[in-house]
């Protein structure tokens, strides 16, 4: 699977009793040259979300403009590294605005500026 930045991909659960796969945002697609599956590092989590609930400082809506079948909000204080044999399918891309909005708010919570 040839992942880019951006791409917005599902991640299978850890848990194999779950049966929902997590929606995430790529931010590097790379793994260290030695581990032949690789890493999709820091992926920050989303939750296929209705919008009826509150939509906090941290989080970022995706919806069909990105690919996504139903509005997801990415929490961007959540960031987790995913291995690339758990990536199930690729979604979509963030579009452009989105993502200048999940660079701003993940520096913000890492305390990175």
């Amino acid at each position: 699977m040839n992942l880019r930045r951006w791409d917005i991909v599902y991640v299978q659960a850890e848990d194999k009793t779950i049966n929902v796969d997590h929606p995430c945002v790529v931010l590097v697609a790379r793994g260290p040259p030695r581990e032949p599956e690789g890493t999709a590092d820091q992926c920050p989590d989303g939750n296929e979300e209705t919008t009826r609930g509150r939509i906090w400082a941290n989080h970022v809506l995706l919806d069909e403009a990105d690919g996504l079948d139903f509005p997801t909000l990415v929490d961007c204080s959540f960031v987790l590294v995913a291995r690339k044999t758990a990536i199930t399918r690729v979604a979509g891309k963030v579009t452009v605005f989105r993502r200048q909005e999940i660079q701003r708010k993940i520096r913000a919570f890492l305390g990175l500026g």
